[in-house]
């Protein structure tokens, strides 16, 4: 028959745990068994096969957990850790872009009427993990005298770290240069040879000011790609609770939550 290049892709799972790599060694097991090539391979062979995978490489997250029950109707659970997250492939290589606009248009007061500024946009191959560090503690109530009913108050609190944001977003580029807020993410006065520099990082240049590009015109770059640039915490009190009630051969089970 007539060849149409056709051939079989594979795929690359990665076990992020214990119990998940037991379980691809086992389903490596039974594939084989059947005829399907499967094979469980190191860190190492990974990012030959997948160059830009962040497999975090010397991240460390320890993580400690406590049960305790006193007595049959109460338990606590307290538990805290460190968590990581590798920044997506779209806010790594995102392609990314540099407008060229009037300074006006980006906020801009007291500048010549022929003033400009650089606005980059898009990912960052350069943006690191984001980190985490939480804690939650729970107690729950489970009176043995009333099996039905169940309720659980806990608190939490994650302090985030090095969040993977686009600082400057929506409409927010129309007051990057008098935005307070934004000043980490703009450099005034850039030289001649930084302008040529982030030109030369970026796949796209458009020329909005509608003048023309010249160096000595641009007052300002404006960063408004994924940064790691923000510090989050959150913090929390839940309250649970569910009722069941038996309705002849079947159960009704009531839940709630605030």
């Amino acid at each position: 028959g007539q060849d149409v290049s056709f051939h079989v892709t594979g795929n690359l799972r990665l076990a992020t745990c214990r119990d998940r790599m037991d379980e691809y060694q086992k389903y490596c097991g039974t594939a084989n068994t059947i005829g399907v090539p499967f094979q469980v391979i190191s860190p190492a062979e990974v990012r030959k096969l997948w160059p830009l995978v962040e497999l975090g490489d010397g991240v460390t997250t320890p993580k400690l957990g406590l049960v305790y029950s006193p007595n049959a109707d109460l338990t606590l659970k307290v538990s805290s850790g460190r968590s990581f997250k590798a920044p997506t492939l779209f806010q790594q290589h995102y392609a990314e872009s540099v407008y060229l606009y009037p300074a006006a248009t980006l906020g801009g007061t007291g500048y010549s009427a022929d003033a400009t500024a650089m606005y980059r946009y898009g990912g960052n191959a350069n943006l690191g993990p984001e980190r985490a560090d939480t804690w939650s503690a729970s107690l729950a109530f489970h009176p043995e005298a009333l099996p039905e009913l169940e309720t659980e108050l806990s608190a939490f609190h994650i302090d985030f770290t090095d969040r993977v944001m686009q600082a400057i977003s929506g409409n927010g580029y129309a007051e990057s240069l008098s935005n307070p807020l934004y000043a980490d993410f703009v450099q005034y006065a850039p030289t001649a040879e930084r302008q040529a520099e982030v030109i030369a990082s970026t796949s796209n240049f458009y020329d909005l000011a509608g003048a023309g590009y010249d160096p000595s015109r641009v007052v300002a770059i404006v960063d408004g790609r994924y940064v790691n640039g923000a510090r989050q915490e959150s913090r929390g009190i839940d309250l649970s609770g569910s009722y069941r009630f038996e309705l002849g051969a079947g159960r009704l089970t009531l839940r709630g939550s605030a």
